[in-house]
């Protein structure tokens, strides 16, 4: 539906009209066929703020999916990590070669997999981010987790009424992730080949973006030119 633009002079409809920018004043303005008057059309404050609240609400879905995604890639690369590691101590007592081991064979290769896509992933979307700022935030979310996870069970255990070592707690805990740790030490490599993957394709998003919406201004100045 267009907006209501009417002549203030002789009350002629103006909304078909295209308006033209003013090269003094910068301006849009529309001249009324029938009396040729010159009228400022200006915009609705009602439209605008809904129009700015709805980009606001979509920008914020964004980011909370990018998060929610970037959060669970994380926590699959930990769980995956802790599974690649306790099928290689599963090995190692049956006295067989890791590689050799099904269980380690596949765990493996979906660990090496969900790193690389994490790391395509990360790279698409924080492309505009120094590779050596990347590295350092995705270990950190890593460990991060690992460590708000085990603190959940210490308060969870504290609010139970039940005794607890937190001394022995933090020991069990850094001598069971300690191998778990070198798995994710590990998964910085298919990280950083999905990364270097994934870097091109978010410059070359931001690009395809930034053409569209110049091809998008470009035809609204020759429209507002040739009307």
């Amino acid at each position: 539906m267009r907006i209501a633009h009417t002549c203030a002079n002789c009350g002629h409809d103006l909304s078909r009209l295209c308006a033209l920018i003013d090269p003094v004043y910068g301006l849009p303005i529309v001249v009324c066929p029938r009396c040729r008057e010159a009228v400022v059309r200006t915009s609705i404050p009602v439209r605008t703020r809904a129009r700015q609240a709805r980009r606001l609400v979509v920008s914020l879905a964004m980011l909370a999916f990018s998060v929610l995604l970037t959060t669970g890639f994380a926590g699959a690369v930990i769980g995956l990590s802790s599974v690649v590691f306790e099928q290689w101590v599963r090995a190692q007592r049956n006295s067989t070669a890791p590689w050799t081991h099904e269980g380690f064979v596949v765990a493996a290769a979906v660990w090496a997999g969900l790193a690389l896509t994490a790391g395509v992933w990360t790279g698409a979307m924080l492309a505009h981010w120094r590779w050596w700022l990347v590295l350092p935030a995705w270990v950190a979310m890593l460990f991060g987790l690992i460590v708000f996870v085990e603190v959940q069970q210490v308060v969870e255990f504290i609010a139970q009424v039940e005794e607890i070592d937190v001394l022995a707690h933090a020991t069990g805990v850094v001598e069971g992730y300690s191998g778990t740790s070198r798995v994710l030490i590990a998964s910085l490599v298919p990280f950083g080949l999905g990364y270097a993957v994934g870097l091109p394709i978010g410059a070359f998003t931001r690009r395809s973006a930034a053409r569209r919406m110049w091809r998008r201004r470009r035809r609204i100045r020759l429209h507002r030119r040739n009307a």
